[in-house]
């Protein structure tokens, strides 16, 4: 009997296994997990590259990931096979957890329609800021940003709490306008917010399914934490989009909320199908990610990158002079994708690929400018590529560009002697700095 369950899952594993792209073997139930940590992982998988080839394939408690780390491997799986490579993990995991049913972990018809309400709806009102001139309000926040940073006379100062505040304002004005979320419930929402983004950590966010439920989550503390922050914001946006509801009126659009009522309201008008698509719990899930996200990606991407220019003096100066200038199942490369393998963009891999970069160890932001004619080296993809490309890159990144650039033109930045690396820095949220005042006329 047992020659015939060994034979049975031999042959199983077989079947299961060919033709994917090679890889580690790991443990049973668990995979390549334990062989890895969250200062490690992105070495790991550089290691496994280099004797794997670009396309590599591990497993991670029962979960199939085929990792990619070139650009070339991504864009033919995210651009020319997007049809094929365009889902999410269906399994549980953190981030199918917390954006459960939002536009983030929808399928199908819905992720497309639902997708096309928000892109359209996200540009109308971006649109709609700079003509009503309430896009003066992020200038604001950014000179109140330049004041409070004088008022510290270069002491001590988190830049990344600094921002945090700001960005609040500019979410709430951009997505709500005055009155359909008060500044304080966006604050509440993205302090309930870092217990979850501390969470998914590297290795954290990599589990999924059964095994990472019931057997490996509960024995980490900090999961209840991450469980209790999300229902205290989900049941803080549901309070939202109730009192929206009971204040509804079509001929008064208030904001981004109000507009998701309409155009349900118009499909079921017009009797198309797709109105059931608009559900509240897809308003909820996506809220969070436009909220907690908007927010935090700005401060942390805008921190993280003050943070390089600490670490590089000289790019820094050069940065200030250069703004003194101008401002005053399916197959991937011959191996078969089994339906249900999730794709890992190797952003570490990516960005260090000697292939595209010349030295990419080396902290060096001109490489992105052309220059003579020569051709300019691969921008980064730090917002993905692809359909699932995250909505708000443009809005994040003007934010990020208006924030560093006008800081560093009025403060020379330096950082504590415990300053924290990148990555701690986007877990925790705190950049401790001193920003000295810069005494030269512009």
């Amino acid at each position: 009997m047992s020659s015939a369950i060994l034979v049975f899952s031999a042959v199983y594993l077989f079947l299961v296994n060919r033709g994917i792209p090679p890889g580690p073997v790991g443990l049973p139930f668990f995979g390549y997990w334990p062989f890895m940590n969250n200062r490690n992982c992105h070495l790991k998988l550089k290691e496994m590259k280099k004797k794997y080839g670009d396309i590599f394939s591990f497993r991670v408690t029962g979960c199939l990931y085929i990792n990619l780390g070139s650009i070339r491997a991504v864009r033919e799986a995210h651009l020319t096979k997007s049809d094929c490579f365009n889902e999410r993990i269906s399994k549980f995991s953190l981030l199918s957890h917390v954006f459960e049913e939002g536009i983030g972990f929808i399928y199908g018809e819905p992720w497309k329609i639902i997708r096309n309400f928000f892109t359209k709806t996200l540009k109308r009102r971006l649109a709609n800021s700079i003509k009503t001139h309430k896009v003066d309000s992020l200038y604001d926040s950014i000179r109140s940003t330049i004041s409070d940073l004088k008022d510290k006379e270069g002491q001590l100062v988190n830049l990344t709490e600094v921002l945090i505040h700001k960005c609040n304002t500019n979410l709430r004005l951009l997505l709500f306008d005055e009155f359909g979320i008060s500044y304080d419930k966006i604050r509440e929402i993205n302090e309930l917010y870092v217990p979850e983004l501390s969470f998914k950590t590297p290795m954290n966010s990599l589990l999924c399914g059964i095994i990472a439920r019931y057997f490996v989550f509960p024995w980490m503390p900090e999961f209840y934490d991450f469980m209790k922050s999300h229902k205290k914001i989900e049941k803080l946006l549901y309070q939202i989009i109730d009192e929206h509801k009971s204040t509804y009126n079509k001929e008064h659009i208030r904001d981004i909320i109000d507009e998701y009522f309409a155009e349900r309201d118009k499909r079921r008008d017009e009797s198309d199908p797709s109105a059931k698509y608009f559900t509240d719990k897809t308003l909820m899930a996506s809220l969070i990610q436009f909220v907690a996200d908007g927010v935090l990606s700005v401060a942390s991407f805008t921190g993280m990158m003050a943070k390089s220019l600490i670490d590089h003096p000289e790019e820094q100066e050069k940065l200030y002079e250069e703004i003194r200038e101008v401002i005053g199942e399916t197959y991937l490369s011959g191996y078969r994708i089994p339906k249900g393998a999730n794709t890992l963009v190797n952003f570490y891999c990516i960005h260090k690929d000697p292939e595209l970069y010349a030295e990419p160890e080396k902290f060096n932001p001109s490489r992105f400018i052309q220059v003579d004619g020569k051709r300019r080296e691969e921008l980064p993809i730090l917002f993905g590529i692809g359909k699932r490309a995250c909505l708000g890159e443009n809005i994040t990144m003007t934010e990020v560009f208006l924030f560093l650039t006008t800081i560093v033109q009025h403060f020379h930045l330096t950082s504590a002697e415990s300053s924290n690396s990148s990555y701690e820095l986007f877990l925790n949220g705190k950049l401790l700095i001193y920003a000295q005042p810069r005494h030269k006329k512009d």
